[in-house]
């Protein structure tokens, strides 16, 4: 959900980049009977695409609120 200089600037250990602008292309690539938990800068872009995953048949999909301005895991 977050912007490749985003994502440069820190990132959670093994969580991929996956531009939100994007979801219609990837979405394809997702398991819809797996659960996925979205991570963006705030919470608020995560928060849409996992409605837009919802409203797409995915059940198992939430936001990180917060984002990474909440996390204080380790960042690569």
């Amino acid at each position: 959900m977050r912007t490749p200089e985003e994502y440069a600037e820190g990132h959670i250990p093994n969580v991929p980049l996956r531009p939100m602008q994007e979801v219609a292309d990837w979405m394809s690539e997702l398991d819809p009977q797996k659960s996925y938990v979205f991570v963006c800068r705030s919470g608020n872009r995560s928060q849409r695409v996992a409605e837009f995953l919802r409203a797409n048949g995915f059940e198992h999909v939430a936001n990180y609120s917060g984002g990474m301005l909440v996390w204080d895991g380790e960042i690569e």
